[in-house]
């Protein structure tokens, strides 16, 4: 910024003749007219200096905002799918229901025909219910008895003495898992992965201390295990789908006909001991596994942190041996987006063991028991997974549709 001064009029005041004493009063009015030039330019320059510091805040905000959206995007596209394809198998399962309730339509119209013909006389076969009937009184009570008592201890879990022992013992060891979580997370790398969906399973191999005769090849291995690190990020806020995962859990637990068992020095809200059956297909036979599982989850103002233990067996088709888990989950809010989106990083080891060493390092590398095991774990995921969008999704709906005031 300048100031053109007429040189005219400034020799006119400086030599003229009305110039009775006024022209020093007016070169001090310039002067001071040009420091106050100055200092509104310092200002202006200033002023500017503080808006381009916003405007980069601000742009750095908005990028940090657009990360969390784009990060967010990949959970989107599969929530997307899934609700597409459970919307396909709905219309695929109404189609079939609806075939089938045809055929029982015909059905019945047919029974209903034959019955009027044997109320009249046309029907020389004794009905059909007495032919079940006779058939039935050939069919010795033992063997029904037998039948329907397999079928009941087919369904039904029972805790026996020694899984109560088993399971006190998980519940005993969660608080030193809890303890190592961080440790655990580092040596995972799941802090230097970035915030996006990640899966990878690997195996692993743990040495104890070198000896004074041992050098670094030579160490004795501790334990053997496959290491399974997952990170993922959900596209609804914190709080909720904490809540939500917590019901959705417990809904599961009874899907599955599990057994709880509890403690009265438990917290029953923070620990969760039960033991249940899955199964498993190998060669095209259907293997069944006892699990005995304990968990415990450790909340805070910026977090959680579930760890748990579990145990697996398969007497029938493996017998003498054992898959233990161990697991580390911490959800927190995304940190590009804290108030929409939750960051989820999961770390699960699963160990193979025999019952008649427990100190026995057993390979996990090639393990089909440890596999089978580790299968059955992301299936059960999955299902959680689902069953928490969709429930997600439905309080998202309403807080949509619900107005709120002010």
């Amino acid at each position: 910024m300048d100031i053109t001064v007429d040189a005219a009029l400034l020799a006119q005041l400086l030599d003229g003749d009305d110039n009775d004493g006024d022209a020093p009063r007016l070169l001090d009015e310039l002067e001071y007219l040009r420091g106050q030039v100055v200092l509104l330019e310092d200002k202006l320059q200033s002023a500017q200096g503080e808006q381009a510091a916003a405007l980069g805040h601000g742009t750095a905000a908005t990028m940090t905002a657009r990360v969390g959206v784009v990060t967010a995007i990949p959970k989107w596209q599969r929530i997307a799918k899934r609700q597409l394809d459970g919307c396909e198998r709905a219309v695929s399962e109404n189609k079939r229901l609806r075939g089938m309730l045809a055929l029982q339509r015909e059905l019945v119209a047919g029974m209903e025909e034959k019955l009027f013909n044997w109320q009249h006389g046309a029907a020389t076969q004794p009905p059909l219910v007495d032919q079940m009937a006779s058939r039935a009184k050939t069919v010795s009570p033992s063997a029904l008895e037998a039948l329907q008592s397999s079928a009941s201890e087919a369904r039904t879990v029972r805790l026996e003495p020694g899984d109560k022992v088993v399971l006190e013992m998980l519940v005993s060891e969660l608080d030193g898992m809890f303890a190592h979580a961080s440790e655990t997370f580092r040596a995972a790398g799941v802090f230097a992965l970035p915030s996006e969906s990640y899966s990878k399973a690997a195996v692993k191999t743990e040495y104890g201390a070198a000896g004074s005769r041992d050098s670094e090849s030579t160490r004795p291995p501790l334990r053997s295990f496959v290491e399974l690190v997952e990170v993922d990020v959900s596209p609804f806020e914190f709080e909720m789908t904490n809540r939500v995962a917590a019901i959705c859990a417990e809904r599961q637990s009874e899907i599955t006909g599990s057994v709880p068992y509890t403690n009265g020095g438990w917290e029953p809200k923070r620990v969760h001991a039960e033991k249940c059956r899955f199964q498993r297909v190998l060669r095209g036979a259907e293997l069944t596994f006892e699990m005995l599982s304990a968990m415990k989850e450790f909340a805070f103002d910026k977090g959680v942190v579930v760890v748990w233990r579990t145990v697996s067996t398969c007497e029938e088709r493996f017998p003498g041996l054992l898959v233990q888990e161990f697991g580390w989950f911490m959800a927190t809010p995304l940190p590009a987006r804290p108030t929409s989106c939750t960051l989820e990083r999961t770390v699960v080891h699963f160990e193979p063991k025999r019952f008649a060493s427990p100190s026995e390092v057993v390979g996990a590398e090639g393990s089909v028991m440890t596999d089978l095991v580790m299968s059955a774990y992301k299936d059960d995921m999955d299902r959680l997974d689902r069953m928490m969008e969709n429930m997600l999704l439905d309080e998202s709906r309403k807080l949509v549709a619900v107005p709120t005031y002010r």
